[in-house]
């Protein structure tokens, strides 16, 4: 048996006039010993648009800022300059652009996400600013050998 120790996050979506924002911060695995595993900084925070309907082929989301910052003193803890994504169609037929951010050093705190994004050549909708929530959600379970095999 082996303890996995998730220091994870909720995951967070929010709808759109255009579709959906999701982000999510998922953790790196470290291997403290042979019988135990926790998952914690470094974060990679993956941000999510999702289009109703199809793209056009040269249809974008940009993020122009990004700034993860504390929950409880509104400090800011990471922060991304602009990036730009096409979108795609992805297996289970939805369009995205997803955008994935490395963040080394991350204190395990409840935080809020706040990005700009705009789409060009997509809709006729102006930018949109969001803010979001992410909340700690630690979780402990014990993996088998056999649950190991399968791959859960």
């Amino acid at each position: 048996m082996r303890l996995h120790k998730d220091f994870g996050y909720t995951d967070e979506r929010t709808e759109l006039s255009w579709g959906s924002l999701s982000a999510r911060l998922l953790g790196t695995d470290h291997n403290v010993s042979r019988s135990e595993v926790v998952r914690r900084a470094p974060y990679r925070l993956v941000v999510t648009a999702a289009l109703r309907g199809k793209a056009g082929p040269s249809c974008r989301a940009e993020i122009h800022s990004l700034e993860l910052s504390d929950a409880g003193t509104s400090e800011p803890v990471f922060s991304a300059s602009a990036s730009s994504r096409s979108f795609e169609q992805l297996t289970d037929g939805s369009t995205a652009a997803i955008f994935v951010f490395q963040i080394e050093r991350l204190e395990y705190q409840d935080l809020d996400l706040a990005l700009t994004l705009s789409l060009t050549e997509c809709t006729a909708e102006p930018g949109s600013r969001v803010q979001m929530k992410m909340v700690r959600n630690y979780q402990e379970k014990r993996i088998g050998v056999w649950e190991m095999l399968k791959g859960v």
